[in-house]
């Protein structure tokens, strides 16, 4: 109203030659910084009503329509309480970082599910890694979550953290960063249960197996309490085992990643593997499980090749 009247009320004592057109840019800015929101706000209204544009971006991640749509709000309404750059710092990474460290489980699970689906898509997982690589807070997290329990949506968050730590490993620097995480071990222990084939033992395996690739890893593998003897005794087959042709291919898989886990670490050189290889002697069960595949274990043949190369 005040740019179509004109009315900016009387100055006495002072030249009012650049009021009228300061004051006509100040409100006119006013005025666009108002229109181009409206103007935004109208425009994602109708990409998102219209277009079905979170259905679409759904669709080609395959991340659920529940978790864009909450990436979608949450960095819009970052653009409304601060500033439009701080929108743009909102990726799909940071959002599940930010979820995953949450106190409420329905966020973590969000969280936690779209890690695991961008690391796990060629797509996306090197940039992917790369980041949850490069930030300890995530990783810790990850670490974190390995100990929880296998109740309720807990499990899930258990698995999917498990699963990515494992993606993780892959990468040598990422290793040693995992391995860096205070409790990490004790954490990857929590998941080798034995008596038990679940996907839990063979992912545990799987990322021990990976930082076993490291000279110090070995050590803290081998000085961690309890571990070594479980990843022992995770290469017992029972005769029933061994001798049944269609045993659970789980079962066979879990034996075959423990013995390679236990040959990474009694191959390790120097003091470090000497001292490993007499821990592991000192054990009981280790040559009676190996006698076992190795005098039984005709119907999986690919376990005797294995331990007759070791």
């Amino acid at each position: 109203m005040r740019l179509i009247q004109q009315d900016y009320g009387e100055v006495v004592g002072r030249d009012r030659r650049n009021l009228s057109p300061a004051l006509n840019l100040f409100y006119g800015l006013a005025l666009a910084e108002a229109l181009i929101f409206l103007m935004e706000k109208a425009y994602w209204s109708w990409r998102i009503s219209f277009c079905k544009l979170l259905e679409k971006v759904s669709r080609e991640c395959d991340l659920g329509e529940v978790s864009i749509r909450r990436f979608f709000y949450d960095t819009y309404s970052k653009c409304i309480e601060g500033s439009v750059f701080d929108g743009l710092k909102m990726n799909l990474v940071t959002f599940a970082e930010e979820l995953l460290v949450s106190e409420l489980r329905d966020e973590q699970l969000i969280g936690v599910r779209v890690l695991h689906k961008l690391a796990t898509i060629d797509r996306f997982s090197l940039d992917t890694l790369r980041k949850i690589g490069s930030s300890t807070r995530t990783i810790e997290r990850l670490v974190e979550m390995l100990n929880w329990k296998n109740t309720g949506e807990e499990e899930e968050i258990r698995m999917r953290a498990a699963e990515i730590v494992s993606t993780l490993a892959e990468k040598r620097r990422n290793v040693l960063r995992v391995a860096a995480i205070p409790g990490a071990m004790e954490a990857l222990s929590s998941l080798l249960v034995v008596d038990d084939s679940s996907d839990f033992n063979l992912l545990g395996l799987s990322i021990l197996e990976k930082l076993a690739s490291d000279h110090e890893d070995c050590w803290k593998i081998g000085n961690t309490r309890d571990l070594l003897p479980k990843i022992i005794d995770l290469t017992s087959a029972s005769k029933t085992l061994l001798r049944n042709d269609h045993a659970a291919e789980s079962q066979i898989r879990t034996v075959m990643s423990s013995l390679q886990v236990l040959k990474k670490l009694v191959s390790t050189t120097g003091y470090i593997g000497q001292i490993l290889r007499q821990e592991v002697s000192e054990i009981v069960f280790t040559v009676s499980n190996i006698r076992e595949i190795l005098q039984r274990g005709e119907s999986h043949m690919v376990l005797q090749s294995w331990e007759s190369r070791s």
